[in-house]
């Protein structure tokens, strides 16, 4: 998860919408995904028919996505991965009820809590990489128009000064 968010770093032009595209949904997979479908492992065979269907309904869906002519095709391919994922948060549910006893102990709490941790350790280093990058355009386009390196530094330090976080003012 953390890898594709780091090429996404420079579209957070604003700290609100670094939360509301960044936070929500890294704390929403980290528990629904991380917890909830690594907490119960199905049976070898049911895997290995699960992840290939997985995988072919996500392409069809990454495929039709893209043209509005296979609208009905994404949707339909979206019922079907909504009800393989409710199938499979049933048969996760079931374990869970008929053995609650298993998971009922510190180590579940630790892994639930192992990946809200390295989310949170994690975001100040996604923001910052988002602030370099900004700062970077910024300086870029601001090195062409300055010729004396005098003026540069100065413009450059009155920057880093003013705008500090502020990602919307900087643009």
């Amino acid at each position: 998860m953390a890898f594709p968010l780091m090429y996404q770093a420079s579209k957070f032009d604003s700290f609100k919408k670094f939360i509301n595209s960044v936070v929500i949904p890294l704390f929403k997979f980290s528990v629904i995904f991380e917890f909830i479908f690594g907490l119960y492992t199905f049976a070898l065979w049911v895997e290995i028919i699960i992840i290939p269907i997985v995988v072919l309904i996500a392409g069809m869906m990454a495929v039709s996505e893209k043209k509005p002519e296979h609208k009905k095709v994404y949707t339909i391919l979206q019922w079907m991965l909504n009800i393989l994922v409710l199938w499979i948060l049933y048969g996760i549910s079931k374990h869970f009820f008929q053995h609650y006893r298993e998971y009922c102990n510190m180590s579940t709490v630790r892994q639930f809590l192992n990946p809200l941790c390295l989310s949170i350790l994690f975001l100040p280093v996604l923001y910052g990489l988002s602030m370099y990058l900004h700062y970077e355009i910024v300086l870029v386009v601001l090195k062409r128009h300055l010729k004396n390196s005098g003026n540069y530094r100065y413009a450059v330090n009155q920057a880093m000064l003013r705008f500090n976080g502020d990602l919307e003012g900087l643009l």
